[in-house]
């Protein structure tokens, strides 16, 4: 796994974030030797692999990111193609003082050439530039429910776009039926 820019890419260019999105910290973490819970259905995302190009983008630290990434990999049974972490983001002052943790943003453009085919799949509106909103699909945070089935739509819905010219028109559209799956659980 790589953690270069998606250049020069044929397929289109998916990205996922992981705390919240693709797993979560969790609630005893410290206490069971920092580790994460893996969103249910991981496992769908391996659909997704021979359609598009899998990037895993965190703002977690390199060494944080990485050893995440290997327990979602694992448990999916599948492999990013990259890796982008904090230091692929641009640091951000943290207005929201209740946060501890350093405010990062997103630059999808600076990483892929396909900006028409690529999308952040992210459970943070915050974390991505205000231009770049309509590359955005936002999931529902995981909160560790046991029967969260998200990422079974979302695989269903990229797979229904996957040779699209243009991602960007189908965003929204992802979110608000990832938002009703949620509902429906």
């Amino acid at each position: 796994m790589s953690n270069q820019a998606c250049k020069n890419i044929q397929r289109g260019i998916l990205m996922f974030d992981l705390n919240g999105t693709l797993c979560s910290l969790t609630k005893h973490r410290y206490a069971n030797g920092n580790t994460i819970t893996v969103r249910p259905c991981i496992e769908e995302l391996k659909k997704l692999s021979k359609h598009f190009h899998m990037v895993c983008w965190t703002s977690a630290t390199e060494k944080n990111a990485c050893w995440m990434t290997k327990q979602v990999e694992k448990e999916g049974g599948f492999q990013f193609d990259k890796l982008l972490h904090r230091d692929h983001c641009i640091k951000v002052e943290n207005t929201d003082k209740s946060k501890t943790h350093n405010a990062t943003i997103k630059d999808i453009l600076k990483y892929t050439d396909l900006p028409n085919r690529t999308l952040l799949i992210d459970d943070s509106n915050s974390k991505i530039k205000d231009s770049h909103k309509d590359m955005h699909v936002e999931i529902p945070p995981y909160t560790e429910k046991k029967e969260d089935k998200v990422l079974v739509t979302l695989v269903e819905q990229l797979l229904l776009i996957k040779d699209a010219p243009n991602f960007k028109e189908h965003s929204r559209l992802i979110s608000s039926k990832l938002q009703a799956a949620l509902k429906n659980e």
